[in-house]
């Protein structure tokens, strides 16, 4: 007999999922969360529709008047990453 007069494969298979519950615990903790922060991602065109390479983009939070900028690719596009949410 083993503690509290479990048999050997019960107290075994307690044992086992302890272990387990232990180890998917520890894992939970990499998981990813919900992130606090957006991106901005698009392209810039005229009014023909034809993209504008190395044009300036701003975004600016106006509760706060932080601004980040950036310039389009050679086809146009840009991406500012990891803003802040606001207005």
């Amino acid at each position: 007999m083993t503690p509290n007069g479990y048999s050997h494969t019960i107290y075994a298979m307690q044992k086992m999922l302890g272990m387990l519950l232990l180890l998917v615990l520890g894992f939970a903790s990499l998981a990813p969360a919900q992130s606090l922060y957006g991106s901005l991602v698009g392209t810039v065109t005229d009014e023909s529709g034809a993209t504008l390479p190395h044009a300036a983009v701003t975004a600016t939070q106006t509760e706060t008047n932080l601004s980040r900028s950036t310039l389009t690719s050679d086809a146009g596009g840009y991406n500012l990453p990891n803003l802040l949410p606001g207005k």
